[in-house]
């Protein structure tokens, strides 16, 4: 099979005529207008390729797939989680570092991407509602169904609990749930849908802000800032808020528990995503120059590595933190740019696997839990060889409850931020269903 990153039509000379052969931006409109309840966009095709970034799509399925890896290898690191391993896994203690860096930044910046292509065709009100249905009930459904059971097993792990789960279930929302091992077990962010409701809150805060940069007055400004921005220098330059906020004091705002960064920082990156479509119309620039941010990328990497662990206060803390925000900023640009190809590509599996997304992000974590602490850790075996077991089992089954329940019945879809399809499509994913299976 030819890879897609590296066909011969993918050439650089091509890629940037595929940027220009199609006005990929939108007619704009003026705020107001979008607030009274008049969309960005004069009758936009909803299918159609010049609205459809499917790179975005790819993206997102990659990132989802590389949280699922990591989380389920969080039992073998040295770090506390819900389940642990008696014995550390070097390798994966390795990887694990190597993509927290930019994990869930990554999809903060994918998140973006898709609010600016999202209202290019809603209005503010239809924006903010699906919202609600896409975050904010997922958000609620997985804090009541999917956090009490990762409590639970916790509980059992670090021997502050002994009893059966519906013993447990009174208790459920006792106190605050702060972090592993502690007292309260109502998980208020989620665990790890705290995803979902921070990027919620940040996406309604800075709404009358991507309206403004929606407005006409301000598209001159924005097309200067491209221009200026298509440079690797100005390029690299917009990283320097991103490494001001990585050097926030650990034991306050800059408290690493979300992600392995600090809650501030989502922000700008969630604007960034959003201004990567507003400013280029097509990221051919971050294809362009995927390789000098990945070296740039590399060598802060190399000089962030050694002055891990620092004190807050020193200069090595300031520089290594600082050159770590310069790394997480460097790889998403150079994903961005290794994933443009794919732009174009569309297929049934894609379609599949992109509805599949968030149902899945929001099943698999618990899924590896019970199958870690149940099935896996219990074994005499290598930390390498639990940790492939892990997966392996975990993942057929998270992929398993998707297609015959969360993509079937129409309450579980709603649930799990998917709109409802009707009785007369059923029939349609089941056939789609068994095709992929195929």
């Amino acid at each position: 099979m030819t890879c897609p990153f590296c066909h011969p039509e993918h050439s650089e000379k091509q890629l940037v005529v595929l940027e220009n052969e199609t006005d990929l931006v939108a007619p704009r409109k003026n705020a107001n207008s979008i607030l009274q309840g008049e969309k960005m966009t004069e009758n936009p095709p909803a299918s159609s390729a010049a609205t459809r970034y499917y790179d975005i799509d790819w993206l997102r399925i990659f990132a989802t797939i590389v949280v699922f890896l990591f989380h389920a290898a969080k039992p073998f690191l040295s770090d506390l989680w819900h389940i642990k391993n008696a014995q550390v896994e070097p390798v994966l203690e390795i990887a694990a570092g190597l993509i927290d860096v930019w994990m869930m930044p990554l999809l903060f910046v994918v998140s973006g991407m898709s609010i600016a292509l999202s209202l290019r065709s809603r209005t503010a009100r239809e924006f903010v509602q699906e919202r609600f249905k896409r975050l904010l009930v997922p958000f609620i459904f997985g804090l009541i169904l999917l956090s009490p059971p990762q409590v639970y097993i916790e509980r059992l792990y670090y021997e502050q609990f002994d009893g059966s789960f519906l013993q447990f279930l009174p208790h459920a929302f006792d106190g605050l749930y702060l972090d592993y091992a502690g007292e309260g077990n109502f998980a208020w962010m989620g665990i790890h849908l705290w995803f979902l409701g921070v990027l919620l809150i940040y996406s309604l805060i800075l709404l009358p802000l991507f309206l403004a940069l929606s407005r006409e007055t301000t598209q001159d400004h924005l097309a200067r800032l491209g221009r200026r921005l298509a440079k690797p220098g100005p390029l690299l330059l917009a990283s320097l808020p991103l490494m001001l906020l990585s050097t926030l004091n650990p034991a306050g705002l800059g408290r690493r528990s979300f992600g392995m960064w600090n809650l501030p920082i989502y922000l700008p990156l969630l604007i960034y995503g959003f201004l990567i479509i507003r400013l280029f119309g097509s990221d051919a620039t971050l294809y362009r120059h995927r390789w000098l941010n990945f070296l740039v990328g590399l060598l802060a990497g190399l000089i962030a590595a050694p002055l891990d662990g620092a004190s807050y206060g020193t200069l090595a803390f300031f520089i290594g933190q600082a050159a770590r925000g310069l790394v997480m900023y460097c790889l998403i640009l150079f994903l961005l740019g290794v994933f443009y190809p794919l732009r174009r590509t569309n297929s049934r599996w894609l379609r599949y696997a992109s509805e599949m997304v968030l149902p899945f992000y929001m099943w698999h974590q618990p899924i590896i839990v019970i199958v870690g602490y149940y099935l896996v850790l219990p074994l005499n075996l290598s930390p390498m060889t639990k940790y492939s077991l892990i997966v392996v089992i975990a993942l057929p089954i998270t992929i398993s409850i998707y297609e015959l329940l969360l993509r079937r019945l129409n309450v579980l879809r709603v649930l799990c931020g998917l709109k409802p399809v009707p009785r007369t499509s059923r029939r349609a994913l089941e056939k789609e269903g068994a095709k992929l299976q195929v």
